[in-house]
């Protein structure tokens, strides 16, 4: 049953499904190798074949019998392929929209996919993070254990839990799904790398370091092997990352650099923006800082993001821009990311005590003390609700500095022991220390 190219459609939607034919084996009805027959077009399909065939791939029995689709299928996808677009625009909001209409409609399992996902997208790019969480991961558990569809979802899943500084719940989502994969005995791809190089920063921003040297150098060892450029690229990039954290600045430039002409060959507009990002941080912190060169890599990694990532991203890039242009002898301009960079961090305490600090930091320079001061306890109030993790160690480490800055001296040791706290020391070792936290509260 099926004209001469229906074993070639079979072949197609598999592959783009990422599925492998033995996951299509059903007992009584067809073998791997029957399979490989009529997709080869050496022996053609039954009726109860196909059917279970289009049911597996999310498509009609129509369609791969004559590769027509309903006319209503074409005006969905057409719909969902504008919402795509006007999402990578910068107009998620229109996108999102034009989603939840679409989806109260019958759209057909395959399309359906494809439209919750980019509901989910549009989700994350409004900060919404809660219900992206939400979205990402019930695609997660619909998809087939090992699949390419599967691997993307639970690294989408994973980044946003690490947006809202979460990554008890991202490590568990990728180690979950790394044991899945290695117990499955599959053939590394770039989904389930990426997969790999996604879960060892999230081990690193919760300060396992060790955990997430050793993954870093097993998938980039992987990328380099088994991978295209997109899973090489995120590779050198969290080894950047990682050498960055781990103290080794001229290494994490040097792959970041990497990951940026790997990248650019590749032409991924979102990974492209985000390591711009990276990089202006790198030129802006490391050694030696050159301020001048990373304000016009911030600058243009500023513009990418605000089409392309989530508030949280957005924030991020215009606190390294607000301090490479005070640095730069621009207090105005820094005043001005700073107060922006502070605007998109609602909704995230990490992403907004960092800004705060940026923006205490901007006030201060001026002169402006008491502003600074104001700003520095909403900090410390924005820092309390954040999880024990490597990140928020290192914000309150930066909040202890500033009020000593001040001359705020209980203000200081209050930090600091919030900062031994978050980094896992639960009470100072010396008595005398203690003696002097107790006394700043």
């Amino acid at each position: 049953m099926g004209d001469e190219r229906t074993g070639q459609r079979i072949s197609e939607l598999r592959k783009q499904r990422g599925v492998s034919q033995a996951q299509l084996v059903l007992p009584g009805l067809m073998s791997a190798s029957l399979l490989s027959l009529i997709e080869s077009g050496h022996r053609r399909a039954s009726r109860a074949v196909l059917e279970h065939l289009a049911a597996r791939l999310d498509t009609t029995v129509d369609y791969l019998t004559t590769g027509k689709e309903p006319v209503s299928w074409v005006e969905l996808e057409r719909r969902i392929a504008f919402a795509e677009m006007a999402q990578h625009h910068g107009s998620a909001e229109e996108s999102l929209l034009e989603m939840d209409a679409l989806l109260t409609q019958d759209v057909p399992p395959q399309l359906r996919s494809r439209a919750r996902l980019a509901r989910a997208k549009a989700l994350e790019s409004l900060g919404s993070m809660a219900p992206a969480i939400e979205a990402y991961e019930s695609l997660w558990l619909a998809a087939e254990p090992g699949t390419t569809e599967w691997a993307e979802r639970a690294v989408d899943v994973m980044r946003c839990y690490r947006l809202v500084a979460d990554f008890g719940h991202a490590i568990d989502v990728g180690e979950r799904a790394l044991e899945t994969f290695e117990r499955l005995d599959l053939v590394w791809t770039d989904a389930s790398i990426r997969l790999g190089v996604s879960l060892a920063v999230c081990h690193l921003r919760r300060g396992d370091v060790t955990r997430s040297r050793l993954l870093v150098e097993r998938f980039v060892g992987l990328a380099e092997q088994h991978g295209t450029a997109l899973s090489r690229g995120a590779a050198y990039w969290n080894a950047s990352v990682t050498a960055y954290q781990t103290g080794r600045p001229a290494d994490a430039r040097r792959l970041v650099e990497r990951a940026v002409a790997v990248f650019s060959e590749a032409d991924h507009a979102r990974n492209l923006a985000e390591l711009h990002g990276l990089y202006g941080e790198l030129l802006l912190h490391g050694e030696p800082s050159d301020p001048e060169r990373a304000r016009d890599v911030l600058t243009d990694a500023t513009e990418r993001l605000d089409q392309l990532a989530a508030p949280a991203s957005r924030s991020a890039v215009r606190q390294d821009l607000s301090q490479a242009c005070l640095r730069l002898g621009e207090p105005a301009e820094a005043l001005r990311w700073a107060q922006e960079a502070y605007d998109l961090a609602a909704n995230n305490p990490l992403e907004e005590a960092q800004s705060l600090l940026v923006l205490a930091e901007v006030l201060a320079a001026q002169g402006q003390t008491d502003a600074a001061a104001d700003r520095l306890v909403t900090a410390e109030a924005a820092l309390a609700s954040v999880d024990a993790a490597d990140a928020a160690a290192r914000a309150w480490r930066r909040l202890a500095q500033q009020y000593g800055s001040l001359g705020d001296q209980n203000g200081e040791l209050r930090a600091l022991r919030a900062a031994l706290a978050a980094a896992g020391y639960a009470e100072p070792r010396t008595q005398n220390l203690g003696s002097a936290f107790r006394s700043s509260r």
